[in-house]
């Protein structure tokens, strides 16, 4: 609320989420000598279909909320958060 009030806005890219809600497991380590616990990754969709999530999440909707807040001048400057985001939308 604080950065709103600034005029600063946080817009993810992506209409739809691209990380899963998933609760943490933990696994034993395979040592017998010492017993370690570790999380376990959480499962992800593909890779192969991140890049393509945010460029049309870019194309049909982002793009457009974007250009509208600027052509009302509410907007001065656009920083894409998160280096595959910026590699994403700069491609093309």
């Amino acid at each position: 609320q604080d950065l709103r009030e600034k005029g600063i806005w946080l817009v993810d890219t992506s209409v739809v989420g691209w990380y899963i809600q998933q609760t943490q497991n933990y696994r034993k380590s395979s040592n017998s000598a010492q017993l370690s616990i570790h999380r376990t990754h959480k499962k992800r969709p593909p890779p192969k279909f991140k890049a393509p999530t945010l460029i049309v999440s870019w194309e049909a909707y982002t793009k457009h909320l974007i250009r509208e807040a600027a052509e009302e001048g509410n907007l001065r400057i656009l920083i894409p958060i998160g280096k595959e985001v910026a590699n994403c939308l700069t491609k093309e």
